[in-house]
């Protein structure tokens, strides 16, 4: 009674307005309720609490530069899944501003793109960790929430939580504490070479020992996430034929396809001008997928892939 009495007072306000100022005002008004509902309630322990999730999550890991924004996007279309994009990461690096391959580990050799924790970081970063697996949305910034009714309260028990992470050396971690169904994404390892060399994260010079690296830490990812419910799959596959494998993924976390599924594939995964933004999600997918071949050289490329070979993951290796 009192939601529909308010909505008739909101009604005769915004008619008493020119068209345009109403639809000004409210607007306004709008913005500053989803404000209040982000950064007060979306972030409240107690109320995370009451109002849990579908269990058990989901966990989207990966590499950084792997493609798993694009991926998660996709699938956060499922009405039965809430997204979080990179909550743990970017909470923790809106903070420190450090790199996104931490590490707890002091013992495992590391390259300029990847630190050791100290112990106040790690704290901080488990404790990021255990409000991202509550659902509880770190206050900034804006973009670890894709869409905010998904996490309305009372919609939250027909939901699964749906986390994307890109520090596969944290996957031990959230198997043992948070038991996910884990989703381990990868992609051609001279392609996320690229994608380093073009952000200003690596140099020539340590290109066989990213390859190498990228290959044991993807590899000691996947052996982890198998002590529970697991999945691989490799990013090129979404790229050549989104539609199949999306539907083959959401059909086997068991959650609904969105009813206009074409549609957003088309959308995201057909886009007619590619874009070079490194962070851009609507793309020509395919276009995607050899676009490393094009960016680095014959003895750079090779580089990557000696490294790599010394591995023991045993994907991308015709070709090697």
């Amino acid at each position: 009674m009192l939601c529909r009495l308010s909505q008739k007072i909101a009604a005769c306000r915004w008619a008493q307005l020119p068209a345009a100022s109403a639809r000004s005002a409210k607007f306004r008004l709008d913005r500053r309720i989803s404000a209040f509902y982000r950064n007060h309630l979306l972030t409240s322990t107690i109320l995370a609490r009451a109002f849990p999730f579908r269990q058990p999550p989901i966990l989207l890991i990966s590499y950084p530069r792997s493609g798993s924004s694009w991926i998660g996007k996709m699938l956060s279309f499922s009405p039965d899944l809430a997204y979080l994009r990179e909550p743990v990461h970017q909470a923790f690096q809106t903070r420190y501003q450090v790199q996104a391959l931490l590490d707890p580990e002091d013992k495992r050799p590391t390259l300029c793109c990847h630190r050791h924790f100290d112990e106040p970081m790690l704290e901080y970063y488990l404790w990021c960790a255990d409000r991202a697996f509550q659902g509880i949305v770190p206050p900034e910034p804006a973009e670890v929430l894709d869409n905010d009714g998904d996490f309305r309260f009372l919609a939250r028990r027909c939901k699964t939580l749906l986390i994307k992470e890109v520090n596969p050396l944290m996957t031990e971690y959230f198997v043992r504490r948070y038991a996910p169904r884990t989703v381990v994404i990868l992609r051609h390892p001279a392609a996320v070479a690229d994608s380093f060399l073009r952000l200003g994260w690596l140099e020539d010079d340590i290109l066989e020992d990213f390859g190498y690296l990228y290959g044991v830490h993807l590899q000691e990812a996947i052996e982890a996430a198998r002590s529970g419910w697991s999945s691989v799959m490799e990013y090129e596959d979404f790229a050549k034929q989104p539609e199949e494998h999306f539907s083959r993924l959401i059909a086997t976390l068991g959650v609904r396809q969105p009813i206009d599924f074409s549609r957003i594939i088309a959308n995201y995964c057909s886009h007619r001008e590619n874009s070079d933004h490194p962070y851009d999600i609507r793309r020509s997918s395919l276009h995607e997928v050899d676009k490393w071949q094009q960016n680095l050289s014959s003895v750079q490329a090779e580089a990557v892939m000696r490294g790599y070979s010394r591995s023991k993951l045993a994907h991308y290796r015709q070709g090697a």
